[in-house]
């Protein structure tokens, strides 16, 4: 039985949550395999990944930002370094960033440069899937259907797959982190599902 490390929490506290069990919250290219392949049935779920993006035909500038207007939180990730980029995302994976509480700020703290993903779209659809993180792109063959905001955004991944299969193939970013979804531990998710395939 695939259990959830939290039945129904925001991302903060499930990140928290994850990192006092000392393991990561489940990637989205791990959850794309588990939901695709394995077709585990899943309710919504947090992913660790975050993609941070800016507002359609707008550069990056110093940051990008969120506000998640039910819990007066803003979602801050430093782009500094990336500022006038256009068409891409920046993706920060599941262990290497840190999310930091100053106040009414939630800082992203990444261990590392974010992964750049180059042809991020620009509204909702269907998508080619960049193999690395498997997140929506532009590309020949649709594959995976992006929910995004409408303006900037730095969001984790949500995931889910019911017992139709509905929402499989979808990628939400358009989830304000108050919302109350299960998580997932990377290394305990991978044991159930070797125990469940004994």
């Amino acid at each position: 039985m695939i259990k959830s490390i939290t039945p129904g929490a925001a991302f903060d506290d499930a990140f928290a949550a994850s990192r006092s069990r000392k393991t990561n919250l489940i990637r989205n290219k791990f959850a794309d395999r588990i939901i695709l392949e394995e077709k585990a049935e899943l309710p919504r779920f947090w992913t660790g990944t975050v993609v941070a993006y800016p507002a359609p035909d707008c550069p990056i500038g110093e940051s990008i930002t969120f506000l998640d207007r039910i819990r007066r939180l803003r979602y801050i990730l430093e782009t500094s370094a990336l500022r006038g980029e256009r068409g891409i995302a920046l993706v920060l994976e599941s262990g290497t960033y840190d999310l930091l509480g100053k106040g009414n700020d939630r800082f992203y703290l990444p261990h590392r440069e974010p992964l750049i993903l180059s042809g991020f779209p620009k509204e909702n659809g269907w998508y080619g899937m960049d193999e690395a993180t498997a997140l929506p792109v532009h590309g020949s063959r649709a594959l995976r259907y992006l929910w995004r905001m409408s303006g900037e955004a730095v969001l984790p991944v949500a995931r889910e797959r019911n017992r139709t299969g509905w929402a499989a193939s979808d990628i939400f970013l358009n989830q304000r982190p108050s919302a109350r979804f299960a998580a997932f531990s990377q290394s305990e998710l991978e044991s159930a599902i070797a125990q469940e395939r004994c």
